[in-house]
């Protein structure tokens, strides 16, 4: 599904900009709202990167239910079939960030804000409605909020020496255990003595 980019002197400046569309280079029409009247006082940078990221979401829909049909669920404000799309496109984000080493915290954050942003302007009647919508932004919020897709950390840098690395040289040195009986005493020193240099230098570069 493409997010395509309007652009033509004959376009007044409110039509121009980025638009996610279907597969029919159809406008996405929760999308557009969101991005054009919703979010319109956004920069058109800020609004593509939004948009490239609910682009994603629809993607995910369309895999998890075998239709493209994110707007109708989202006109028919179907918490139970939201929190499912959701929680499937998160487990694709951690899988992407895990395989891939990069960081999907802002992809996530933006379809949530889009999820959000659109139920409750779609809750804002009064009555029933606004109620149930109202309850369901909770309960989305409960579950998501505090959740997001990072990349994994890279491992800690190895600042500590095995026990057998300092054990080796200290007995070659001091003749308490030779393992190595062609060394004699004084390159033995000399060994030790390059060893020690070797470890300093070590843990100054490991604190860096």
């Amino acid at each position: 599904m493409p997010r395509l980019r309007l652009r033509h002197p004959d376009l007044p400046p409110p039509l121009t900009g980025w638009v996610a569309a279907n597969s029919y280079l159809q406008p996405r029409f929760w999308a557009t709202v969101w991005a054009d009247v919703l979010k319109a006082d956004l920069d058109e940078g800020t609004r593509g990167r939004h948009l490239a990221a609910v682009e994603k979401l629809y993607v995910s829909v369309v895999r998890q239910l075998g239709d493209d049909r994110l707007d109708a669920v989202l006109a028919r404000t179907d918490f139970e079939t939201l929190e499912t799309v959701l929680g499937g496109f998160l487990t694709t984000l951690r899988n992407e960030s895990a395989v891939q080493a990069v960081d999907r915290e802002g992809t996530w954050k933006s379809a949530l804000l889009f999820v959000g942003d659109v139920m409750e302007h779609l809750g804002r009647t009064p009555g029933e409605r606004f109620a149930r919508v109202s309850a369901g932004l909770l309960r989305l919020s409960r579950l998501y909020a505090q959740v997001a897709p990072t990349a994994p950390r890279p491992p800690a840098p190895v600042r500590a020496l095995p026990a057998v690395v300092v054990e080796d040289p200290t007995g070659c040195s001091a003749r308490i255990r030779p393992t190595t009986p062609s060394v004699r005493p004084r390159s033995a020193g000399a060994t030790s003595w390059c060893f020690c240099c070797s470890c300093t230098s070590g843990c100054a570069a490991g604190r860096r």
